[in-house]
């Protein structure tokens, strides 16, 4: 995910909510365990109060021999952010309506409702790194309208959104979530495959980071990448060349490519036992801008296109 994470109905630093995380080992949703264990990945172990009232530290993370996980499958998607999908969500630290932003004449807006689900007549807000250190103005995070037009505080609800609008709630939602750095696509792809990035824009000069696919060849764990219309990896040159594959966009097979049906590896309950101990698979970036025709999340794609992964 790009910066466009905070950008779309960002919340300024007078609206957001403390949340006080409480942890009690004796009861613990999937939710509260997910956000314990990220808070406790900075740590290692999370402090428990004893019957004693004094704090120990205690693990809650199993050792990966140890975990039952066999397989990570991460899906990128481009490009909404929480409050602008989702903050229409009970209980989840998002907010829609209610803000107010001031534009170029230092009169304030108000967030408001989308209909439209392109948004062909407003710009793509800008996520470069220097656009984005006009929107969030030094924490204030009230410079969407200094940097972009009113598209940017718009939001959608739950009854636009027919996939997520019903799946969301059942799902683990992270309401907490942003960008790896606050810039353009490359340097969060970046991150995603080698956990920092060389550069700040869209630029195409080879890298020589060393990734997660390095990490996984030296522990003798298989890999693979799946992409849609081009592989990210091609800038570290032919070096991942045998681990990227292209999806094609329709069932039927060619050399050098694989169906969609063969990378939905996740069906049913349980995955393929062949398949790689780690995929990452990104989906479709580019399409013909102002129609519906790409599956992209990025404006001007319809959004309601988006839930379809490929």
């Amino acid at each position: 995910m790009t910066c466009v994470d905070e950008l779309f109905g960002a919340k300024p630093v007078h609206a957001q909510k403390e949340e006080k995380m409480e942890f009690k080992p004796e009861k613990i949703s999937r939710r509260r365990f997910l956000k314990s264990a990220v808070a406790a990945g900075s740590l290692g172990a999370l402090s428990i109060p004893s019957a004693s009232g004094q704090h120990s530290t205690q693990s809650v993370l199993p050792t990966p021999e140890e975990s039952g996980i066999d397989h990570v499958v991460l899906v990128m998607m481009e490009n909404r952010s929480f409050d602008h999908f989702l903050g229409w969500m009970p209980g989840a630290n998002g907010r829609q309506a209610g803000l107010r932003y001031p534009d170029f004449t230092g009169q304030l807006q108000p967030t408001h409702h989308l209909t439209d689900f392109q948004g062909c007549a407003f710009q793509d807000p800008d996520h470069s790194y220097e656009g984005g250190r006009i929107e969030y103005d030094n924490g204030r995070c009230d410079g969407w309208l200094q940097a972009n037009d009113m598209y940017s505080i718009g939001y959608y609800e739950q009854s636009d959104l027919a996939f997520l609008g019903a799946a969301a709630p059942s799902w683990t939602v992270c309401d907490n979530y942003f960008a790896a750095i606050l810039a353009e696509t490359y340097p969060n792809r970046f991150y995603q495959h080698a956990a920092q990035t060389d550069r700040i824009h869209n630029v195409n000069s080879p890298s020589t980071l060393p990734t997660i696919w390095d990490r996984l060849q030296t522990a003798g764990l298989t890999g693979k990448y799946y992409f849609n219309d081009a592989p990210f990896t091609a800038l570290w040159g032919t070096k991942y060349l045998g681990i990227s594959v292209r999806i094609l966009s329709s069932w039927r097979t060619a050399p050098g490519a694989v169906s969609r049906g063969s990378v939905l590896l996740i069906r049913g309950s349980r995955m393929r036992p062949a398949a790689p101990r780690m995929t990452i698979i990104r989906t479709r970036t580019s399409g013909t801008a102002n129609t519906s025709s790409t599956r992209s999340m990025t404006p001007s794609p319809a959004v309601r296109n988006g839930r379809i992964p490929f």
